[in-house]
C-alpha cells in the first residue's frame, strides 16, 4: 500500500482554485456547488469525525481493488455481453441465479442479475467499494440466455 501524498508546493498548484476556471462539466453546470469544486483532496471520517487511514492499493489481486480504467472496464462488459468467449455453457452457469436478493433480483457467480426487464430483456451488473470510492458496471441483455 501506498500511502496518498496531498502536499504540493502552494506555487505550483492552488489546491483551492474551483476546477471550473479550467473546465466545467455541462452535467454539473448549474450546481450552486460548481465554484466549491476544487483539487483538494478530501479524506474520509466516520460518524465520530475520526479520519480513516486513506491509501492506494497497487498489489494485484483477482478479488479486490482492481485498478483500471473507464475505458479498459467497459471493454469488460462489453466483452461478458458478447459472452466472454465462454461456451454457452459454462457462460449460463456464470449468469444462472444462485441467490434471490429480492423481486427481480439475483447473484450469480460473480454478477449481480436483474430479470423481468421490458420486452424480456434482463442486466448483469458488477460494482465494488472502498472507503470513499463505489464502482457500478450494468451491461445489457445479450443474445445468451440466463437459464440452463
Amino acid at each position: 500500500m501506498l500511502p496518498i501524498d496531498t502536499s504540493l508546493p502552494s506555487d505550483l498548484w492552488n489546491l483551492d482554485e474551483p476546477l471550473a476556471h479550467y473546465w466545467i462539466d455541462p452535467d454539473i453546470a448549474q450546481d450552486p456547488y460548481l465554484m466549491k469544486l476544487t483539487t483538494r483532496f478530501a479524506r474520509w471520517h466516520d460518524g465520530q469525525g475520526n479520519q480513516y487511514n486513506t491509501s492506494i492499493q497497487t498489489p494485484v489481486n483477482a478479488a479486490d481493488d482492481l485498478i483500471t480504467t473507464v475505458e479498459d472496464y467497459c471493454r469488460l462488459g462489453l466483452n461478458v455481453m458478447n459472452g466472454a468467449g465462454l461456451s454457452d455453457s459454462l457462460y449460463a452457469d456464470m449468469v444462472f441465479p444462485q441467490v434471490s436478493i429480492k423481486a427481480d433480483y439475483y447473484r450469480c457467480l460473480g454478477w449481480g442479475l436483474v430479470k423481468n426487464l421490458p420486452d424480456g430483456e434482463y442486466a448483469l451488473e458488477h460494482g465494488g467499494s472502498d472507503i470513499g470510492v463505489q464502482t457500478m458496471a450494468v451491461q445489457g441483455s445479450t443474445n445468451k440466455t440466463t437459464e440452463k
